[in-house]
């Protein structure tokens, strides 16, 4: 194979994009525009909704949207709500709901998670390269219940508070006591 001279006009283009330290340059990280404040109302007001009284699987199905066919414990539910794609409640051994997954229809700025509910914990990753699962203990706190919301986020450490979940599992504990 012969090397053939690299064009002037290529080779500013290719030197431009790498910067001055000579590697390519990264592309931007992934973040989430201005949020509509109605998504954060989502969250807020279904763990609102659950920590108020004790809630039953069925309850929160109801609530949420129609059941769905599935092969495991957990209820799949097709939302009524157009801001969310998919749910999942899983149980805990007695029966009473668990988590409640949300497939968000638009990603949720960490920023504004943060901004709502408070500081999260980061928690370690089950393998290096995998997102960071954060975790904001006690989100919401009522009579029956209280909610941690958890989310994973790809991308640096340094750098979670400028991305977005498109998930955000809502957890729900006993109430303090």
């Amino acid at each position: 194979m012969t090397s053939r001279p690299v064009p002037a006009a290529v080779l500013s283009t290719l030197l431009a994009a790498c910067g001055p330290s000579g590697s390519a340059a990264s592309p931007a990280p992934a973040t989430a525009s201005a949020q509509d404040p109605a998504m954060i109302d989502l969250v807020r007001d279904l763990a609102q909704f659950v920590t108020r009284s004790a809630r039953s699987v069925d309850e929160l199905t109801a609530h949420l949207g129609t059941p769905q066919p599935s092969d495991d414990p957990a209820v799949h539910i097709a939302p009524s709500e157009p801001r969310l794609r998919a749910v999942r409640i899983a149980r805990y051994p007695d029966g009473s709901p668990f988590t409640i997954a949300l497939e968000l229809a638009h990603p949720l700025a960490i920023a504004d998670l943060k901004a709502a509910f408070g500081a999260y914990q980061t928690q370690e990753r089950s393998e290096p390269g995998m997102p960071w699962p954060l975790l904001f203990h006690a989100a919401v706190r009522g009579a029956a219940a209280r909610v941690s919301l958890l989310v994973d986020v790809a991308g640096p450490l340094a750098q979670l508070d400028h991305r977005d979940a498109s998930t955000i599992t809502l957890r729900i504990d006993p109430p303090s006591p």
